[in-house]
């Protein structure tokens, strides 16, 4: 079952687009090593430092963006932070363009177009 929607947390940036997923079937889950998680017209791209494309990710149901400080925290509901800047590794999956438009409500901005997702399924 393929469900999700774009929320926010009230701490973060009005105008930063954070779809998230109720995507449950992860089936086996890859993983995105050494991805630095960047702001880029108010879209949040993890940029691989291998020189790999980067992608929208794209984050579990009940994880939110805020903000701590002068930092952006991406939080998970055990309470885990990535920060906007920071190198991560993240599990989940590479999803094509035309199938993340079908992940994510609402449409995806056309700022934050032009890649592929990465359907996160977790901080490791």
């Amino acid at each position: 079952m393929l469900a999700a929607a774009a929320c926010q947390s009230p701490d973060a940036a009005d105008d930063v687009y954070f779809p998230t997923h109720t995507f449950v079937d992860y089936g086996p889950a890859g993983e995105l090593r050494n991805a630095v998680l960047v702001l880029d017209s108010s879209c949040l791209w993890l940029e691989p430092q291998e020189g790999e494309e980067r992608f929208m990710a794209l984050w579990p149901e009940g994880w939110n963006l805020r903000r701590a400080g002068d930092d952006l925290e991406v939080r998970t509901p055990s309470g885990a932070a990535a920060v906007v800047g920071q190198a991560i590794t993240v599990g989940g999956g590479e999803m094509p363009e035309d199938y993340v438009a079908q992940l994510v409500t609402p449409p995806v901005p056309e700022r934050c177009r032009g890649s592929k997702g990465w359907l996160v399924t977790g901080i490791l």
